[in-house]
């Protein structure tokens, strides 16, 4: 994960599954809110394809074995000695989100799996990430060190997010803002690798360089979170108008919704939290 293609394998993941979340969230939310046949909204993170259950969590769980494999091949010289001990940490927090996604995919093709087992694992792998993270900096160079804090700040942002996603799904601010953290993670991701990149015309070593650094950081911060709010305005805008979005085959439906009749069932039984 050294350079600018190593980073982006993380960072495209990260990017499709975010995008992927706050989609299906915002759809289903503004539909709850102007559709009166849909049911009550509800937070999830894995959404059925073409009625399919499991084949997003199963996309990334490929992502993460594909990542898992480049970093094996860039830790390995060609006698097979293990030259970069970093990499076992990339490798840890892939195996990681492969155990999330993994686990997802098996309650999504109902096997019998421990109630909120995916939501747990998937808080396990946002604390793995962090602790990696957190002690990923020794002997670094001090912009690397900033750069790699600052993602640290919005890990631990994300696990907040999703423990608060858990005790109440059925408030969109708590999945949406989870989801917002995996899309920070992605864009500053790409930044890193960019970084990377121009090692050899950006000097890591600079102060004045670092305080670039936070500014950009900041940058993204606001930019994110301006394209998710001009996201949510399309969709809404989208629903009131009575467009594909609330109008659509059952097909489409099931594309932008888990199965809704078992989530109304659910909601009358006093399931949903």
């Amino acid at each position: 994960m050294g350079n600018l293609a190593g980073h982006s394998i993380s960072a495209v993941s990260l990017l499709l599954w975010s995008l992927w979340v706050i989609w299906n969230n915002l759809v289903r939310w503004h539909r709850s809110r102007f559709d009166p046949s849909s049911p009550p909204f509800r937070a999830g993170m894995r959404f059925p394809i073409r009625g399919r259950h499991g084949v997003d969590a199963g996309f990334i769980c490929f992502c993460c074995l594909v990542g898992i494999s480049v970093e094996c091949g860039n830790a390995l010289d060609k006698n097979w000695n293990w030259m970069y001990p970093e990499n076992s940490q990339h490798i840890a927090i892939y195996f990681a989100f492969f155990l999330y996604f993994l686990i997802g995919t098996l309650v999504d093709k109902g096997y019998p799996i421990l109630p909120y087992a995916d939501d747990i694992f998937g808080i396990f792998a946002l604390v793995v990430e962090w602790l990696l993270f957190a002690y990923h900096t020794h002997g670094k160079l001090p912009f690397e060190v900033v750069v790699h804090t600052l993602l640290g700040d919005v890990i631990k942002g994300g696990i907040l997010l999703e423990l608060l996603m858990i005790w109440k799904k059925s408030n969109i601010i708590p999945v949406l803002g989870f989801a917002y953290t995996l899309l920070f993670q992605a864009t500053w991701f790409f930044q890193i690798g960019l970084f990377l990149h121009w090692r050899n015309t950006w000097d890591f070593e600079s102060h004045v360089n670092m305080t670039y650094a936070t500014v950009i950081f900041i940058a993204h911060l606001f930019l994110d979170a301006i394209f998710v709010l001009a996201l949510s305005s399309f969709i809404e805008k989208s629903v009131r108008g009575g467009g594909c979005l609330t109008n659509c085959s059952e097909e489409k439906r099931i594309l932008l919704s888990q199965d809704e009749k078992e989530e109304r069932d659910d909601f009358k039984k006093g399931r949903i939290p």
